[in-house]
């Protein structure tokens, strides 16, 4: 009687693949991946206002926030470091973006900011940024809540299509 007797049943089934992305480990604030620098934000990105902004650190602070966006989808930046400034909706979906960007990952670049004041405490952000070797915009809406400005609508585009994997039928494999 050999092994595969005394289990007829082990050889009959198929593992099926796992179609899930790849989890993402971020580094926490202390446990810095060796070779990994310090971004600091750089100030050559040309701001360029449309329309009269009242309060002079909108413009700064929407340049930044844009910035903290990017090096959060590249995974540069842990997503949570932005839930002050964003909504849960824009959380959920940038760590959905970030996923997907593991997948294929290509450098994203800021290059220019332009704001327009739609309300008394509401901003609207286009932004122009490098992804590889193409452009690409994204538009945020920042509205005042008390004393700070938190991003209600961030739209980058749509995201890549899911990557269609057939699952085989369990009860198909069964019949082998």
């Amino acid at each position: 009687m050999n092994a595969l007797s005394t289990r007829p049943h082990a050889w009959a089934y198929a593992r099926i693949p796992d179609a899930r992305p790849a989890a993402i480990h971020w580094p926490g604030p202390d446990r810095r991946p060796p070779g990994l620098t310090v971004l600091p934000l750089s100030d050559d990105v040309a701001m360029q206002p449309v329309g009269t902004i009242d309060d002079p650190a909108a413009e700064s602070f929407a340049h930044l926030l844009m910035s903290a966006l990017l090096d959060a989808i590249q995974g540069r930046r842990s997503p949570t470091q932005l839930i002050r400034w964003v909504s849960d909706d824009i959380l959920a979906e940038l760590v959905t973006r970030a996923r997907l960007h593991q997948r294929a990952p290509v450098p994203l670049s800021l290059r220019s900011v332009r704001l327009q004041q739609v309300g008394d405490d509401a901003l609207e952000v286009a932004a122009r940024f490098r992804s590889g070797e193409r452009y690409a915009a994204a538009a945020l809406r920042l509205e005042r809540v008390g004393n700070r400005w938190l991003c209600l609508v961030a739209d980058f585009g749509p995201l890549a299509p899911p990557v269609e994997m057939p699952l085989p039928r369990l009860l198909d494999q069964r019949r082998v």
